[in-house]
């Protein structure tokens, strides 16, 4: 007969052996509980939690730490054939399905590592162990046969991406409180709020401080004691002289802001502040920075302080997401012999993504790590409070001597810094505004630094790499004589919009001291889907798991490879006066249009004449129920644009409409019927924003989006515009039928379009779509008949 309390004495003789050395190595206390509990946390969540489903139910062990959210639960069973069942749901009959039912419950609240033994004897024990962070569904299978000692656990959970990313979201929420409270209580203007977390991390990193503030009453003498201590770390880390003066200088508003420093509140009660927010970040911030070193922390408040502010608007900063900063390490192929340098490193995140991989591949060699961190990274930053921030990031990760250069970086001493032989420079420097080319001098100035064959690395305005004017050229021109323009990927549109910036962007990859020759072929890629989403309050994140397990290695895969895919890469060969984005070169694949794609414009069109109570019918209907095929055999290019003498075949004059304000046409007296629709750059309603009685333009054109996403819509009717609506005048009969045809087609087009690359007069007459063609003409009455044999194209005319 079995007996489930053998397996429970060798479970109990393993977890109090832990205890032990657990308590002596770290002095914290572990709580063993068997079938019970005096924790009423831990007693509410499980008071339904029965086997049975008839009330409160206990697994076999509960251990707990105080003072941390991490659970472990154990469940026994002496039969090893009642380990686990097929679908896990026999919670009282086997182990792991118990132990999985426990954790459902407490993972509302704590992490949970929820341990399944079953067997009689250490020879046959069988053992499960699943991880349940706190407030996921599900557990995760950890693959582990054997109990751990605490501390392993720990280390489990630190490592865990799950817990990471719930981490994460925790920090976004509180970075919201944080902000509000920074701005309410002490009044700081936006730039010094991310000064004011550093300074305190730093502080805390000090065990004499933590002791110490605590007892001091007055504010003043709190604030005095942060700049203190961090001044002995300086000291202590061997870093003096003008960096050191620096950062005390830059830390040094915390004595002089009345906020902070006054005793007393306007309400006479004590003034305590800052001792509060020693607390909050010693509470809500420090542990992540524990756990996770290779987190830009800094630059994330960074972000969320200036997200709703114009405070960095002069400077142009915009810090790189963390997920294209371990893009960069990877596309560099960075390794524990490379040297890193970034001439405008910001808050540091870069350098911060390259140590975390070197220190990884030197696998615990602490020479090696002292090496990398003390000749192998190297910043350039200008603005003393961004070097502050980039020089306390960095000592906050253990890397108090990393050459980190408050100046500007077209007058560092050049040669000191390539005596260390700097094989990486990675960059995103400060977006100017306009369409200047600074940021490409910038990079310019990177590529100065490094070794032969050297690779740098640079995020930039869209604008910077497609800008023909002639100070662009010219460094165009310079980066092409010297370097070898490697790769260009477009960004996601919205990359950087937690940064409260609308900069579309694209990653240029450069070799350094190899010209770009006539034979040279740079590899493009459109990388405009990373799988992030737009979550509150989090940001922009990467909801669904998308980015590291798929999209990232699709992209790193092509790039190495070099591959040509339709539709997301091309290799070409270029030179400085071109574009230097995927856009103009990928190829559009008309081959893949379908019935539904015009039936959704014909459905779009349908029901903005219905609902603009235009037509009195919006149905499903077709016109002639005769359905025919698409036979791409039969297409061929046409180009857009018309002109008599170099392009007689084009379809449509291309010109921009004239323009109406709207506060102009509100303003006017209304007299008869609104029948005449406002075009704009929306891409809703047929681009109608409202209806007058007015019109300034003839229908029957196409209309483009020339500021946005380049929408391509049909205005029978005549109407009004505001700004960058261009019109396509046809040069041929055109009706409603092959008006909705070709915007299907056109807008096909829109991927090469954004707020960084406008669909422009220019670009419509240059543009080159298919068509099906008969007897080497455009067979218009096949387009007729095609869509009308389509769904929803039956009530397509517009009433009287």
């Amino acid at each position: 007969m079995v007996n489930e309390r053998k397996t429970e004495n060798i479970i109990r003789e393993i977890l109090y052996k832990n205890k032990g050395k657990y308590e002596n190595e770290t002095e914290q206390s572990v709580i063993i509980e068997e079938q019970k509990s005096d924790n009423p946390r831990i007693n509410k969540l499980l008071k339904s939690a029965s086997k049975r489903g008839d009330g409160t139910g206990y697994p076999e062990f509960i251990i707990s730490f105080p003072n941390t959210d991490l659970l472990i639960v154990i469940e026994c069973k002496a039969d090893v054939r009642k380990h686990k069942s097929k679908n896990l749901d026999k919670y009282d009959a086997y182990a792991v399905d118990g132990a999985l039912l426990y954790s459902s419950y407490l993972s509302k609240e704590f992490n949970v590592i929820s341990i399944a033994v079953s067997g009689e004897t250490k020879k046959e024990i069988q053992i499960d162990t699943y991880l349940q962070i706190k407030g996921e569904r599900k557990a995760k299978d950890l693959k582990i046969k054997k109990i751990y000692e605490f501390e392993d656990y720990f280390d489990i959970l630190k490592k865990d991406v799950g817990k990471e990313k719930a981490d994460f979201k925790q920090l976004m929420v509180y970075s919201k409180t944080l902000n509000q409270k920074l701005r309410d209580d002490f009044e700081f203007e936006e730039t010094y709020r991310p000064l004011i977390i550093s300074g305190i991390l730093l502080a805390l990193e000090d065990e004499s401080f933590r002791l110490a503030y605590l007892k001091k009453e007055k504010p003043l003498e709190i604030a005095n004691l942060i700049i203190n201590t961090i001044k002995e770390r300086l000291e202590h880390d061997n870093i003096t002289g003008i960096k050191k003066n620096t950062m005390i200088q830059t830390y040094s508003f915390m004595v002089t802001n009345t906020k902070i420093i006054n005793e007393k509140n306007k309400d006479g009660t004590p003034n305590t502040h800052l001792k509060d927010l020693i607390k909050e970040i010693d509470d809500n911030i420090k542990p992540f920075s524990q756990d996770y070193r290779f987190h830009d922390i800094l630059g994330l408040f960074y972000n969320e302080f200036l997200r709703y502010a114009n405070g960095d608007g002069g400077l142009g900063i915009v810090l790189t997401p963390k997920h294209i900063r371990e893009l960069f390490v990877e596309l560099a192929e960075v390794n524990k012999d490379s040297v890193v340098v970034d001439n405008c490193c910001g808050t540091a995140g870069f350098l911060i993504s390259a140590m975390k991989k070197m220190e990884d591949e030197a696998k615990g060699d602490k020479t090696k790590i002292k090496h990398i961190h003390t000749k192998q990274l190297f910043g350039i930053e200008n603005n003393p409070k961004m070097f502050c921030l980039a020089c306390s990031n960095m000592m906050l990760r253990g890397d108090g001597k990393s050459n980190i250069h408050q100046q500007d970086c077209f007058q560092v001493n050049e040669e000191k810094i390539k005596t260390f032989k700097p094989t990486i420079g990675f960059l995103n420097p400060p977006y100017s505004k306009g369409n200047g080319h600074k940021e490409l001098v910038f990079i310019e100035n990177c590529l100065s630094f490094l070794e032969p064959h050297g690779t740098c690395i640079a995020i930039i305005p869209q604008s910077c790499a497609m800008n023909t004017k002639k100070g662009n050229l010219a460094v165009k021109k310079r980066l092409l004589q010297h370097h070898t323009l490697k790769a260009v990927m477009s960004m996601p549109n919205t990359l950087f919009e937690d940064s409260n910036k609308n900069a579309v962007t694209c990653i240029l990859v450069f070799e350094a001291w190899k010209p770009h020759t006539k034979d040279t072929k740079t590899w493009f890629g459109y990388w405009k889907n990373d799988g992030f989403i737009k979550v509150r309050p989090y940001g922009r994140i990467d909801y669904y798991g998308v980015f590291n397990s798929k999209i990232k290695k699709l992209w790193l895969n092509s790039y190495f490879a070099k591959k040509e895919i339709a539709g997301f890469s091309v290799l070409k060969h270029i030179e400085f006066e071109n574009e230097w984005l995927v856009e103009p070169y990928i190829k559009t694949k008309f081959e893949n249009l379908k019935d539904r794609d015009f039936e959704n414009t014909l459905k779009e069109y349908s029901t903005f004449l219905y609902y603009n109570n235009l037509s009195d019918n919006a149905s499903k209907e077709s016109y002639n129920k005769e359905k025919l095929d698409l036979n791409f055999r039969k297409w061929k290019k046409v180009k857009l644009g018309w002109d008599e003498e170099e392009n007689p075949d084009g379809l449509f004059i291309v010109k921009g409409s004239k323009t109406t304000d709207k506060k102009i046409l509100d303003n006017e007296n209304i007299i008869g019927e609104r029948k005449y629709p406002y075009i704009t750059t929306q891409s809703s309603n047929n681009g109608a924003r409202d209806f007058y009685d007015i019109f300034t333009n003839e229908g029957n054109v196409l209309t483009i989006d020339s500021a946005v996403l380049g929408f391509c819509s049909y205005q029978s009717l005549n109407f009004t515009a505001s700004d960058h609506v261009e019109k396509l005048i046809p040069k041929f009969d055109l009706n409603v039928y092959r008006a909705l045809f070709l915007t299907t087609i056109i807008n096909l087009e829109r991927y090469r379009y954004s707020y960084g690359r406008k669909f422009n007069q220019d670009r419509i007459r240059e543009t080159i779509i298919k068509l099906p063609f008969k007897n080497n003409e455009i067979d218009w009455d096949f387009i007729d008949n095609y869509m009308k044999g389509l769904s929803y194209s039956k009530y397509l005319e517009i009433k009287s």
